[in-house]
Protein backbone atom coordinates (compact mmCIF):
# COMPACT_ATOMS: atom_id res chain seq x y z
CA UNK A 1 0.00 0.00 0.00
CA UNK A 2 1.59 3.38 -1.00
CA UNK A 3 1.53 5.13 2.44
CA UNK A 4 0.52 8.79 0.88
CA UNK A 5 -1.91 7.73 -1.25
CA UNK A 6 -4.81 10.55 -0.54
CA UNK A 7 -7.15 8.89 -3.19
CA UNK A 8 -10.89 9.50 -1.38
CA UNK A 9 -13.76 8.03 -2.89
CA UNK A 10 -17.44 9.20 -1.95
CA UNK A 11 -19.88 6.87 -1.73
CA UNK A 12 -23.54 7.20 -1.28
CA UNK A 13 -26.83 5.44 -1.81
CA UNK A 14 -30.91 5.96 -1.37
CA UNK A 15 -32.36 3.25 -2.81
CA UNK A 16 -33.33 0.04 -1.08
CA UNK A 17 -31.35 -1.38 2.09
CA UNK A 18 -28.43 1.40 2.14
CA UNK A 19 -26.22 -0.30 4.11
CA UNK A 20 -26.23 -3.09 2.04
CA UNK A 21 -25.79 -1.23 -0.95
CA UNK A 22 -22.72 0.31 0.46
CA UNK A 23 -21.46 -3.34 1.60
CA UNK A 24 -21.82 -4.23 -2.04
CA UNK A 25 -19.75 -1.21 -3.11
CA UNK A 26 -17.12 -1.46 -0.63
CA UNK A 27 -16.66 -5.36 -1.61
CA UNK A 28 -16.83 -4.50 -5.07
CA UNK A 29 -14.36 -1.88 -5.14
CA UNK A 30 -11.57 -4.72 -2.81
CA UNK A 31 -12.38 -7.41 -5.44
CA UNK A 32 -11.23 -4.89 -8.17
CA UNK A 33 -8.03 -4.43 -6.35
CA UNK A 34 -8.80 -1.24 -4.62
CA UNK A 35 -7.38 -1.52 -1.31
CA UNK A 36 -9.24 0.72 2.07
CA UNK A 37 -6.61 2.60 3.82
CA UNK A 38 -9.37 3.96 6.16
CA UNK A 39 -12.47 5.71 6.33
CA UNK A 40 -15.29 8.09 7.53
CA UNK A 41 -18.06 7.82 9.75
CA UNK A 42 -21.41 6.95 8.02
CA UNK A 43 -23.61 9.81 7.93
CA UNK A 44 -27.09 9.90 6.67
CA UNK A 45 -28.27 13.13 4.74
CA UNK A 46 -30.59 15.21 3.35
CA UNK A 47 -31.33 15.40 -0.81
CA UNK A 48 -29.14 18.26 -2.84
CA UNK A 49 -30.50 19.63 -6.06
CA UNK A 50 -33.72 17.27 -6.54
CA UNK A 51 -35.08 17.12 -2.73
CA UNK A 52 -38.40 15.29 -3.14
CA UNK A 53 -36.41 11.67 -3.18
CA UNK A 54 -35.46 9.70 0.31
CA UNK A 55 -32.14 11.05 2.37
CA UNK A 56 -28.80 9.03 1.50
CA UNK A 57 -26.36 7.20 3.41
CA UNK A 58 -22.82 8.67 2.89
CA UNK A 59 -19.19 7.15 3.58
CA UNK A 60 -15.99 8.45 2.52
CA UNK A 61 -13.29 5.75 2.36
CA UNK A 62 -9.22 6.65 1.83
CA UNK A 63 -8.10 4.26 -1.17
CA UNK A 64 -4.61 3.05 -2.72
CA UNK A 65 -4.71 1.75 -5.91
CA UNK A 66 -2.25 1.36 -8.45
CA UNK A 67 -5.01 2.38 -11.65
CA UNK A 68 -4.58 6.10 -13.04
CA UNK A 69 -7.44 8.21 -12.43
CA UNK A 70 -9.31 7.82 -15.09
CA UNK A 71 -8.71 4.38 -14.81
CA UNK A 72 -10.83 4.08 -11.08
CA UNK A 73 -13.14 6.50 -12.66
CA UNK A 74 -13.88 3.67 -15.28
CA UNK A 75 -13.55 1.15 -12.87
CA UNK A 76 -16.10 2.67 -10.25
CA UNK A 77 -18.83 3.57 -13.24
CA UNK A 78 -18.29 -0.23 -13.96
CA UNK A 79 -19.29 -1.26 -10.36
CA UNK A 80 -21.92 1.07 -10.29
CA UNK A 81 -23.57 -0.45 -12.98
CA UNK A 82 -22.92 -4.42 -12.10
CA UNK A 83 -24.66 -2.92 -9.07
CA UNK A 84 -27.72 -1.87 -10.86
CA UNK A 85 -27.53 1.74 -11.13
CA UNK A 86 -29.28 3.40 -14.45
CA UNK A 87 -29.26 6.66 -15.78
CA UNK A 88 -31.11 9.16 -13.73
CA UNK A 89 -32.77 12.70 -13.14
CA UNK A 90 -29.33 15.02 -12.59
CA UNK A 91 -29.10 14.67 -8.60
CA UNK A 92 -31.77 12.21 -8.29
CA UNK A 93 -31.91 9.09 -6.39
CA UNK A 94 -29.07 6.78 -6.79
CA UNK A 95 -28.96 2.45 -5.62
CA UNK A 96 -24.61 3.37 -5.39
CA UNK A 97 -23.20 6.62 -6.48
CA UNK A 98 -19.04 6.33 -6.21
CA UNK A 99 -17.33 9.82 -6.83
CA UNK A 100 -13.49 10.72 -6.70
CA UNK A 101 -13.05 13.36 -4.62
CA UNK A 102 -9.29 13.93 -4.48
CA UNK A 103 -6.52 11.98 -6.34
CA UNK A 104 -3.39 12.62 -4.26
CA UNK A 105 -2.62 16.39 -5.39
CA UNK A 106 -3.65 16.07 -8.87
CA UNK A 107 -5.19 18.94 -10.34
CA UNK A 108 -7.46 18.03 -13.77
CA UNK A 109 -10.79 18.61 -15.82
CA UNK A 110 -11.44 17.16 -18.82
CA UNK A 111 -14.92 15.59 -20.02
CA UNK A 112 -15.21 13.00 -18.61
CA UNK A 113 -13.20 13.28 -14.98
CA UNK A 114 -13.01 16.76 -12.96
CA UNK A 115 -10.83 16.51 -9.63
CA UNK A 116 -10.77 17.25 -7.41
CA UNK A 117 -14.54 16.94 -7.97
CA UNK A 118 -16.28 19.44 -9.27
CA UNK A 119 -19.03 20.23 -6.35
CA UNK A 120 -16.78 19.26 -3.55
CA UNK A 121 -16.16 22.59 -2.36
CA UNK A 122 -20.16 23.40 -2.41
CA UNK A 123 -21.10 20.19 -0.43
CA UNK A 124 -21.71 20.27 2.79
CA UNK A 125 -21.62 16.60 3.36
CA UNK A 126 -18.68 15.79 1.45
CA UNK A 127 -16.48 17.95 2.98
CA UNK A 128 -17.97 16.36 6.08
CA UNK A 129 -16.67 12.95 5.50
CA UNK A 130 -13.55 14.44 3.73
CA UNK A 131 -12.73 16.09 7.11
CA UNK A 132 -13.54 13.20 8.91
CA UNK A 133 -10.61 11.33 7.42
CA UNK A 134 -8.30 14.21 7.34
CA UNK A 135 -9.60 17.25 7.97
CA UNK A 136 -5.89 18.97 7.75
CA UNK A 137 -5.36 17.72 3.60
CA UNK A 138 -5.08 20.46 1.66
CA UNK A 139 -7.64 20.17 -1.40
CA UNK A 140 -5.76 20.98 -4.39
CA UNK A 141 -5.98 24.43 -5.99
CA UNK A 142 -8.13 25.59 -3.54
CA UNK A 143 -5.43 26.80 -0.92
CA UNK A 144 -7.51 25.43 2.25
CA UNK A 145 -7.94 22.28 4.21
CA UNK A 146 -10.86 20.25 4.62
CA UNK A 147 -12.05 21.24 8.05
CA UNK A 148 -11.71 25.01 6.28
CA UNK A 149 -13.43 24.25 3.38
CA UNK A 150 -16.55 22.72 5.78
CA UNK A 151 -16.29 25.82 7.69
CA UNK A 152 -17.02 27.91 5.08
CA UNK A 153 -19.96 25.73 3.22
CA UNK A 154 -23.11 26.16 3.51
CA UNK A 155 -25.04 23.96 6.17
CA UNK A 156 -28.57 24.07 5.66
CA UNK A 157 -28.87 20.43 4.85
CA UNK A 158 -28.88 17.70 7.56
CA UNK A 159 -26.17 15.70 8.01
CA UNK A 160 -26.36 13.59 10.55
CA UNK A 161 -23.56 10.99 11.96
CA UNK A 162 -24.61 7.44 12.58
CA UNK A 163 -23.84 5.22 15.42
CA UNK A 164 -20.89 2.82 15.05
CA UNK A 165 -23.02 -0.19 14.74
CA UNK A 166 -24.31 1.29 11.73
CA UNK A 167 -21.04 1.33 10.00
CA UNK A 168 -19.97 -2.42 11.32
CA UNK A 169 -22.36 -3.72 8.79
CA UNK A 170 -20.60 -1.70 6.01
CA UNK A 171 -17.21 -2.31 6.31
Amino acid sequence: MHQNDKIILCLGTNVGDRGRNLKTAVSLLKRHGIRIAGNSSLYETEPVGFEDQPSFYNIALQVSTDLSPEELLSTVKRIETVMGRRESAKFGPRLIDIDILLFNDIIMENETLTIPHARLRERHFALRVLADIDGDALIPGASMTANEAYERVGKEKRVERLSSKELKGVL
